[in-house]
């Protein structure tokens, strides 16, 4: 986990999903209401199209 990531954690804008790859040091994340509030915020709202990939 970085630095960066735990700061996140701590503002609750991150949540650690329980996802894990030990053997990769990785750890995985989801995006709280929180953060998505504040994502909303600063860039503003979310398309309602869903991004085809």
């Amino acid at each position: 986990m970085t630095a960066y990531m735990r700061r996140l954690e701590v503002l609750g804008l991150v949540a650690a999903t329980g996802r894990t790859e030990p053997d990769k040091d990785s750890v995985e994340y989801e995006i709280t209401h929180a953060g998505q509030a504040e994502l909303e915020e600063r860039y503003g709202p979310l398309p309602q199209q869903p991004f085809d990939d």
